[in-house]
């Protein structure tokens, strides 16, 4: 009867022992996976933050680019176009009417 006994203590020993070591398990697997969230969510924000300081001195320099071409004569300001690979918009002609006879086609 004692070994009964024994083998039924040492049984449930073990099973404490089993369900200790997956609550541990399970605790690390845990921890790890908010690690990596708390990594991943750290990852975005400095790739945010990249990305709108690069847009906020995009933006400072067409500012800038801006004010230039507003103030300067067309000569200066298609030569700052030009500088910085941008094309200045040609005039549109418009189209002739049709059926009406202007004084300079006579």
């Amino acid at each position: 009867m004692t070994s009964l006994v024994t083998q039924n203590q040492s049984r449930i020993s073990r099973a404490a022992d089993y369900a200790n070591e997956q609550t541990l398990l399970k605790v690390q697997r845990m921890a790890e996976q908010r690690d990596a969230r708390m990594s991943e969510i750290a990852s975005i924000a400095q790739y945010r933050q990249k990305i709108n300081r690069e847009l906020m001195i995009e933006k400072h320099q067409a500012q800038k680019l801006l004010s230039t071409v507003r103030d300067a004569s067309p000569i200066k300001a298609q030569r700052v176009l030009k500088k910085h690979q941008f094309e200045m918009p040609k005039a549109q002609v418009l189209p002739k009417a049709v059926g009406k006879e202007t004084k300079l086609e006579k």
